[in-house]
């Protein structure tokens, strides 16, 4: 092993390595692999393995006609709680954002998310697939409306003095969420946002699926759009600084994959959703929490469009 780098740390959660090993090819010449290794709390790194071998042995893989991929899965280290991974080259959207125009990368990040919800879930494979069905968690709206009263709970406790308002927005989401159309239930990402995202010249690798669900593919589109609406804030103090990269997206998505009004119905729930969700990112974080107030009116201005709760 030439190198060890601690890339990312939750205590108590997460830790995630990067490793840069050294081997001799046959010829006697000198020859670096950069491996990820994902450590957890528990043993969830052997079913997140195995959805992602699904993944990458279905459309995703090194074969894969349109470069988009994911890191090739190598193993679980059951000592360790690893899953160990290829480590994908190229800068994320985030990166980029600093030195070039982001249009053609929006646009292929959303043929990546169509790409994947596009690709059936494991319970409609055969028996393999029926073992990775039961690995794959569902995440409902039930499940969203849970999150969303947690954060609101903890956002009361941290900003009493917004106590009245962070309520008042809660309940309208809840009452919102409530009225949403049924959605159909697909493979979902659930964290799709611009790190997410790898560009190395053609290719494009999606990296990141522990929290690869079953459940509704407008809260993805919706949680990429509103992270560029976050980026915007966080890099150029302006929430609307790349809408027009948040459109191109959408459109985009519609390209590559046919949705109905009823989807994007959804995706307008989901966008004020993660606006909130990321209220419960900031404030707590004091190099972030003076985003609050911006978040918090950009939430409450997303349900002006919404009659039913005007």
């Amino acid at each position: 092993m030439e190198r060890l780098e601690v890339l990312k740390y939750k205590p108590l959660r997460r830790c995630v390595l990067g490793y840069t090993l050294g081997a001799q090819n046959g010829n006697g010449s000198m020859r670096t692999q950069q491996l990820i290794g994902k450590v957890f709390r528990d043993e969830r790194g052997q079913r997140l393995l195995d959805l992602q071998r699904y993944l990458w042995d279905n459309g995703f893989g090194a074969d894969a006609p349109d470069q988009i991929f994911v890191p090739q899965p190598l193993a679980y280290i059951p000592e360790m709680r690893m899953l160990l991974q290829e480590r994908a080259g190229g800068e994320t959207l985030e990166a980029l954002a600093q030195h070039t125009e982001l249009g053609p990368f929006v646009r292929r990040s959303a043929e990546g998310l169509a790409k994947l919800h596009r690709l059936p879930p494991p319970h409609a494979q055969d028996n393999a697939g029926a073992r990775l069905s039961e690995l794959s968690p569902r995440y409902e709206l039930g499940s969203e409306r849970a999150n969303l009263n947690r954060f609101a709970t903890d956002l009361i406790e941290w900003r009493p003095d917004a106590a009245s308002r962070i309520v008042e927005l809660h309940a309208a989401l809840d009452a919102w969420a409530q009225r949403l159309p049924r959605a159909p239930e697909l493979l979902i990402h659930r964290d799709y946002y611009y790190s997410q995202v790898l560009f190395d010249g053609a290719r494009l690798t999606l990296i990141d699926f522990d929290l690869l669900s079953l459940g509704d593919p407008a809260m993805d589109v919706a949680n990429f759009t509103a992270h560029l609406k976050f980026m915007g804030l966080d890099q150029r103090g302006d929430l609307d600084a790349f809408s027009r990269h948040a459109q191109q997206f959408v459109e985009a998505y519609a390209r590559y994959r046919e949705v109905d009004a009823s989807f994007w119905a959804r995706v307008e729930f989901y966008a004020a959703a993660t606006l909130f969700r990321l209220m419960h990112v900031v404030t707590p974080r004091p190099m972030l929490t003076q985003h609050f107030d911006a978040l918090y009116d950009r939430t409450v201005n997303c349900m002006k469009s919404v009659p039913m709760l005007t």
